[in-house]
């Protein structure tokens, strides 16, 4: 295998990770939260979103370099 099969590869398992997590997201917001708080259920693409919004408020983009390096 040459490297360009493995890159590949790599990008699709991790866009389907991504699609995987997306649906449960999903599911586990539109299982609780209408009933808890009488919220509306959400599209895929509003948890999409939302997944995106979280990561880039809480966290995803921290450089490993800086925490080890004193």
């Amino acid at each position: 295998m040459n490297m360009t099969e493995i890159g590949f590869g790599t990008l699709v398992l991790m866009i389907v990770a991504f699609i995987i997590a997306v649906l449960i997201v999903q599911f586990i917001w539109n299982a609780v939260m209408p009933d808890v708080f009488g919220t509306k259920v959400i599209s895929f693409w509003q948890t999409f979103g939302l997944l995106i919004l979280a990561n880039i408020l809480f966290g995803g983009h921290c450089n490993s370099a800086a925490i080890t390096n004193y």
